[in-house]
């Protein structure tokens, strides 16, 4: 069996939705070669999709509690990274909450963790704005020339 998946923009997915397997035709049509690559598939089942996701930056703790993964920064899953992103993000709030159990203080030590959190994921953040929106989710800072990704100001996508 195969599964073939295509990503629309957010603008087109309206239309798509009114007409799935007529606008999934074309799509394919339009695709160089893909028509013949698909002469012997038939579909079975339904056309289904998702309209996407918000993704966030959400202030990650707060007296008494802390977010980590998901629950504190999402970015569409297409980019297949979230579970390493929540792993990573869960060693350093490890760290932090180690500190602070031996007496560090709660807000600076996750005010520092935050920023760790933000500065590191930043960049795959604003790539995969950039790739579903097909605008800047932030104003860019810089460009790494050697990763391709923008490092973005961190103000202008927190949500609170």
């Amino acid at each position: 069996e195969d599964c073939l998946a295509v990503e629309l923009q957010p603008e087109d997915f309206e239309r798509f939705r009114t007409d799935a397997k007529g606008e999934f035709d074309k799509l394919i049509d339009g695709l160089y070669g893909m028509r013949s690559r698909m002469r012997n598939a038939t579909l079975d089942g339904q056309l289904i999709g998702s309209k996407g996701i918000e993704n966030y930056f959400r202030k990650p703790y707060g007296p008494g509690w802390a977010l980590t993964g998901d629950a504190g920064y999402l970015k569409d899953p297409s980019t297949g990274t979230g579970i390493s992103d929540a792993l990573q993000q869960s060693i350093w709030l490890a760290d932090a909450l180690d500190d602070c159990s031996q007496g560090a203080n709660w807000d600076e030590r996750m005010g520092a963790f935050q920023q760790l959190r933000d500065s590191s994921m930043m960049p795959s953040f604003c790539a995969a704005r950039l790739t579903k929106s097909r605008t800047l989710c932030c104003t860019p800072v810089a460009i790494t020339k050697s990763s391709g990704l923008f490092c973005c100001s961190i103000s202008h996508c927190i949500s609170t």
